[in-house]
């Protein structure tokens, strides 16, 4: 049975940069919370978010998807997106730290509120990271 991974960071940004040796990246505007512009009601679909992963602590291959989920009125979960499964082959040195970047693209957010992005793997949650949409307005 494959080892299964440690995530040490999961964020989310607005960019991230990779740079020419490819096992360096920079992350550009961490996401905490987003203010709904004035022009802008809800549902609003965000063009484009990225999701950075670091893991370590694992060997072999395995599987993994991401989501997006947000919670109704009466605290029911929504999941809201869940990508297609990617299987990563993480090599036989658990020592060895492993930086993903995500792309996601054109995702819908149908109100202000609390979201979170989740990691998986072989089913399990291995870390979440909020995110609240905000109408201050």
């Amino acid at each position: 049975m494959a080892r299964k991974p440690i995530i040490r960071h999961f964020l989310a940004c607005e960019q991230i940069e990779l740079h020419e040796d490819a096992h360096q990246y920079t992350l550009h505007k961490l996401i905490q919370s987003i203010n709904l512009s004035s022009a802008g009601l809800f549902p609003q679909i965000l063009p484009e978010i990225a999701l950075y992963v670091v893991m370590t602590d694992a060997v072999g291959s395995h599987s993994f998807t991401f989501e997006l989920v947000t919670w109704d009125e009466e605290g029911q979960e929504e999941e809201l997106f869940k990508s297609r499964v990617a299987v990563v082959e993480l090599g036989d040195d658990p020592l060895t730290v492993h930086g993903w970047p995500i792309l996601l693209r054109d995702l819908l957010f149908p109100r202000a509120g609390l979201y979170e992005f989740r990691v998986r793997s072989e089913g399990e949650v291995l870390a979440q990271e909020p995110i609240r949409w905000r109408d201050d307005l």
